[in-house]
């Protein structure tokens, strides 16, 4: 008995936790003025491009997802998108400093 309420307990707590830190962190993918994403690849320049970009915005933190530039913690006016799809018309980051901004 003694074993079923310890069990039934520690279940609760990993049912608790595990709801806890699945929250979603606010932020997007950032979109230029024709609606098309930031492209980006792989290799630490570029995911330095997408951290610059994203705290160009107002975002806390970036980094590169799916080939395209993803922000978390973007201002909500920020245009952006929350979702891609397969086909996208992604847009290059010219200007975008590609060493390390405090």
């Amino acid at each position: 008995m003694k074993f079923a309420i310890f069990f039934l307990i520690t279940l609760s707590l990993v049912l608790i936790y595990n709801t806890e830190s699945k929250k979603e962190i606010p932020g997007g993918y950032p979109v230029n003025r024709f609606n098309c994403t930031y492209e980006c690849g792989h290799g630490k320049r570029i995911q330095i491009m997408c951290n610059n970009l994203c705290k160009q915005l107002g975002g806390s933190w970036g980094y590169c997802y799916w080939n395209t530039c993803y922000c978390e913690y973007l201002p909500a006016e920020v245009p952006q998108k929350k979702s891609i799809g397969i086909i996208s018309c992604g847009a290059s980051m010219v200007g975008v400093p590609d060493t390390e901004q405090e």
